[in-house]
């Protein structure tokens, strides 16, 4: 069975450490603090710093895409289970909104990663 939840490895998948490595704000609050950071307080990074990021990120897509699309086919079987009559309504909704939080997760948390990584690709 498919979980609804994403993996606790999606979230950091490596980003995360490297953002840490170069003494980064945690993903949430990092957009905000590096977005007004004067550039000379920016932490230069190496290039083989920058090469694992993309390796990283492009790794986090890959994962996200796998979650998305299992989540997707949950939702199909909810609607299918839904209009073939083995669902009530209310279960149906409470079902859904469960699968469409975990889709809402998902897509956060990439964004996260993908704006944090873009942060520090512009310095």
């Amino acid at each position: 069975k498919i979980s609804p939840e994403p993996k606790d490895g999606f979230k950091s998948n490596g980003v995360s450490e490297w953002l840490e490595e170069v003494d980064a704000p945690p993903l949430l609050e990092r957009s905000r603090t590096m977005a007004s950071a004067p550039r000379a307080a920016r932490i230069p990074v190496s290039e083989n710093k920058m090469k694992k990021a993309q390796e990283d990120l492009v790794a986090s897509h890959q994962i996200h895409i796998s979650q998305v699309t299992n989540l997707c086919t949950m939702e199909a079987e909810l609607l299918q289970s839904y209009t073939n009559g083995h669902l009530e309504f209310g279960e149906y909704l409470k079902k859904l909104e469960t699968v469409l939080e975990s889709k809402n997760k998902c897509v956060e948390s990439l964004r996260a990663q993908v704006a944090c990584y873009s942060l520090r690709a512009a310095y």
